[in-house]
């Protein structure tokens, strides 16, 4: 690995470098040895293949940051294949300009490592960056989360759409970013949960379900606090709730 000197490959129509690059450029500066890659030319096929062990061999990357938006989505897709034959070990992290999950899903499946979603903060980016580059065995851990079936025994079904979102699990299952689960009661949103996190790289550690209880308020308009239900440190949690009182 490149140790500490990460890249930002900025897939950008115009030339020049976005305004996400712009904004995570400064983030990143301080602490890591950083190059930016502006891509805006369409690649032919050979070119495309050759592309990973073209940047290997000029920046030795420790990491890098795929910036993108939907209309680059194909050529994204194409320049990111190439990394991962390149270079399996190298964790990249994708940020995209449309935040649409649907793009974010179709990189995974070439085998991108996280995504976070803008604005972006230093509190988001920096600890995940450092949790990547250190984390010991990544390769050997993203391609058994990317093969083993997830722990879904008690999930059952056989509809496409049940079964779509069940190959999703292994691949929401290696990066840090929240999931958000919605359902109606009964449908099996905890099970979905576990089978996340049983698949990822803290299942060494208890998986934690919280249900908050609204009962415990007398809907008296006390104040227009919120009240926080955080993510416990080291174990999976629900995503943060805040909830408006009164």
């Amino acid at each position: 690995m490149g140790s500490d000197r990460v890249l930002i490959l900025d897939v950008h129509a115009v030339g020049k470098r976005s305004s996400l690059c712009a904004t995570l450029q400064p983030i990143l500066e301080p602490e890591f040895r950083l190059d930016v890659v502006v891509q805006s030319r369409q690649m032919t096929e050979e070119e495309s293949a050759g592309f990973g062990a073209a940047l290997n061999k000029r920046f030795k990357p420790g990491l890098i940051f795929v910036l993108f938006s939907h209309r680059l989505l194909k050529q994204t897709k194409a320049l990111l294949e190439s990394i991962k034959k390149s270079l399996p070990e190298i964790a990249t992290i994708l940020i995209n300009e449309s935040r649409d999950p649907t793009d974010v899903l179709e990189l995974f499946k070439v085998g991108a490592s996280d995504f976070i979603t803008p604005p972006l903060q230093a509190a988001d980016v920096l600890p995940r960056t450092w949790r990547l580059m250190k984390r010991a065995g990544y390769k050997q851990f993203e391609v058994q989360a990317t093969k083993e079936q997830p722990r879904n025994r008690d999930l059952i079904g056989r509809s496409p759409c049940f079964l779509e979102h069940v190959e999703r699990i292994p691949l929401l299952a290696r990066c840090e970013a929240n999931v958000l689960i919605g359902g109606e009661t009964g449908t099996g949103k905890e099970l979905y949960a576990r089978a996340i996190h049983y698949c990822g790289p803290r299942a060494s550690r208890p998986f934690t379900p919280v249900t908050p209880t609204f009962s415990a308020f007398d809907g008296k308009k006390t104040s227009d606090k919120c009240v926080q239900f955080k993510i416990l440190t080291g174990r999976t949690t629900v995503p943060t709730i805040r909830i408006r009182r009164g």
